[in-house]
């Protein structure tokens, strides 16, 4: 599977909830992790990897930020041309083995090797955008109700919060958090959040994705 996506629209957190839901181990893997001395020895590093995974049975792998691993030609220098070609190599590997689901995950998927993009490589490539309104909500109510909710306006806060992506809509909890914290320290009483407090928070939360963003992709 090839997830692709503006940054923070939660393609992690999916594959993490897919890895879950089936109970299976959950890896990550990113160009980081194959860090060796010599650029040159990078495609050898990745074959290694895919010779360990292969032994694994009912996992899930994430490779993050894919576009690391699997960079167009004309983008790539030399070095990245290599375990580009290495991964053409190894992906189909993955698809004969058993109980074993790979997940690729990229915010830049036109800068992805057009060769891995062709039938036959993934089964699918899906987009991850924004969350509707039903999502949003159901986070705002997942976040503020661990603190210490009053009277909360759960649809006008989702309506509010357009755009946002799950990493938006938990800082703008955190944020509501701490006021709390500190209203209640400073008036050494019990303090409830209310819509008004998380919608001023909201205004003042710049949300990952723009219209732009929304646009391009």
């Amino acid at each position: 599977v090839l997830l692709f996506g503006p940054p923070g629209t939660g393609k992690t957190t999916f594959t993490r909830g897919i890895a879950g839901r089936l109970g299976w181990l959950f890896i990550e893997v990113s160009r980081s992790d194959l860090a060796v001395e010599g650029q040159e020895k990078l495609p050898l590093r990745l074959r290694s990897l895919f010779d360990l995974l292969l032994q694994l049975r009912q996992v899930v792998v994430l490779f993050d930020e894919f576009e690391e691993l699997a960079l167009r030609s004309d983008l790539a220098a030399p070095e990245e041309k290599g375990i580009s070609y290495e991964m053409l190599r190894q992906l189909p590997r993955l698809r004969r083995a058993s109980e074993i689901l790979l997940i690729c995950a990229t915010n830049n998927i036109r800068m992805l090797n057009p060769a891995l993009l062709r039938v036959g490589r993934f089964d699918y490539i899906l987009p991850i955008g924004p969350m509707d309104a039903a999502a949003r909500e159901a986070l705002f109510r997942h976040f503020l109700g661990r603190m210490n909710p009053g009277e909360l306006d759960f649809p006008a806060l989702a309506e509010k919060a357009m755009q946002f992506t799950p990493a938006d809509i938990e800082a703008v909890c955190a944020a509501v958090a701490q006021e709390a914290f500190e209203t209640e320290l400073e008036q050494g009483k019990d303090f409830r959040v209310g819509t008004s407090q998380v919608l001023r928070a909201i205004e003042a939360h710049r949300p990952t994705i723009s219209a732009e963003d929304m646009q391009r992709y």
